[in-house]
């Protein structure tokens, strides 16, 4: 007989805990896993930008990766590399659009869980959970920023939602006798 178990597996990359639950291991070959909570919180799909995915612009330390939206209040970071040379960098964001002064003088942290980003060889995946705050209709740009030298590492621009307009029509009756 196969022996089948029922168990939360609990993965820890760069800090922040990915929690992989409802996992069904049968004869520890085949995995059934029927959903993912990132960081603790489960969150939906339904936003218009979730999907997504830009590349990094690369400006210093290496930074590179694929940005992907992957939920309402959740991106990754796939591909990731960053050669861990500033002293403090995090997860900064714009609500406006970019240039290095706006992010330098309006930028701010946008991580849930805030916690200086590790190093990456490109062969990992960061996901990073948003501030309850913060929305994808909220956030231009995403960016990895060094605080104590004010320096972007890299960022990517994200596009404004798209918006649904009503179009109200009205017609007029002519009646001549």
């Amino acid at each position: 007989t196969k022996n089948k178990t029922l168990f939360l597996v609990v993965i820890v990359l760069g800090g922040k805990k990915m929690f992989l639950c409802e996992t069904l291991v049968v004869s520890l070959v085949a995995v059934l896993v029927s959903c993912v909570v990132v960081n603790g919180q489960s969150c939906g799909t339904d936003h218009p930008l979730v999907g997504y995915t830009a590349d990094f612009t690369m400006l210093q330390h290496q930074w590179s990766g694929k940005f992907e939206i992957i939920s309402n209040c959740a991106f990754k970071v796939s591909n990731f590399k960053y050669d861990g040379g500033g002293p403090a960098a995090y997860w900064w964001g714009l609500t406006t659009p970019y240039t290095s002064q706006n992010l330098r003088n309006n930028g701010f942290r946008v991580e849930k869980v805030e916690a200086t980003i590790p190093s990456g060889n490109g062969f990992g995946t960061v996901t990073v959970t948003i501030k309850d705050s913060l929305s994808w209709d909220d956030l231009r740009v995403i960016s990895g920023y060094c605080e104590p030298f004010q320096a972007n590492f890299g960022h990517v621009t994200i596009p404004l939602p798209p918006t649904t307009t009503t179009t109200t029509a009205t017609t007029a009756a002519t009646t001549t006798t």
